[in-house]
This record gives structure tokens, C-alpha cells and sequence, in this order.
């Protein structure tokens, strides 16, 4: 005997109605993940050795080119607030002296929505 329901020779099987609203639910529920993946995957991009060891390069480079300064400093990236912070920063001096310039923070925060 067999099991589920009854059909009649010649009739096709009936497909289960699809239910949009579950469809909705399920489409929103997916965008919705992604959305909230999107920081939790930029903190552990930012705070990866390849994306210090970048912005070090970008850092030092800009130093020379704009500044014309050879300095030594740490990195330091953060997502939330979105920041870079240059730590420990020492600019030697050109007659041999102390430093010219020993700072202990200097960061750089864009604003997005200042007016």
C-alpha cells in the first residue's frame, strides 16, 4: 500500500505552492549576513601582517616624498572607529643630536559625513 496522498491515473502530481514570503524572509536573512560579515572580515583583514606591513610602506614612502624625512614608528589600524595611528614616531635629527621630533601618537581619522 502506498503511502502519501491519493492520485487519480492520468492527473499530474501537484507541486507545493511556493511561499514567497518565505522566500522574502530567506533573501533578506542572506543580505543581512552579509552585511553584518562585512566588519567582522575588514577587522581581520586590517589587523593582518600584509595590511601592516602596507600601510608601513605606504607610510614611509609618503614621509619621503612629501616630507623628505627618514623616521621610525609603529602602526597601528582599527576598523571601528576607521583609523590609522603612527605610535612611537622618532625623527632623527640631521646634525646628530637628539631627535627632532619624538611624538607618541599621530592618527589620522577620515570623517565621512562632516559638513
Amino acid at each position: 500500500m502506498a503511502s502519501g496522498p491519493l492520485q487519480v491515473q492520468g492527473e499530474r502530481p501537484r507541486r507545493p505552492r511556493r511561499d514567497f514570503g518565505r522566500m522574502l524572509a530567506r533573501f533578506l536573512c542572506l543580505i543581512f549576513a552579509l552585511i553584518g560579515a562585512v566588519p567582522l572580515s575588514a577587522g581581520l583583514l586590517i589587523r593582518s601582517e600584509p595590511a601592516k606591513a602596507w600601510a608601513v610602506g605606504e607610510t614611509t614612502r609618503l614621509l619621503r616624498q612629501q616630507l623628505g624625512l627618514e623616521a621610525s614608528f609603529q602602526v597601528e589600524m582599527s576598523v571601528i572607529p576607521l583609523r590609522l595611528a603612527v605610535t612611537d614616531l622618532i625623527v632623527p635629527a640631521t646634525d646628530g643630536g637628539s631627535p627632532a621630533i619624538h611624538a607618541e601618537l599621530a592618527a589620522v581619522s577620515p570623517r565621512f559625513f562632516s559638513l
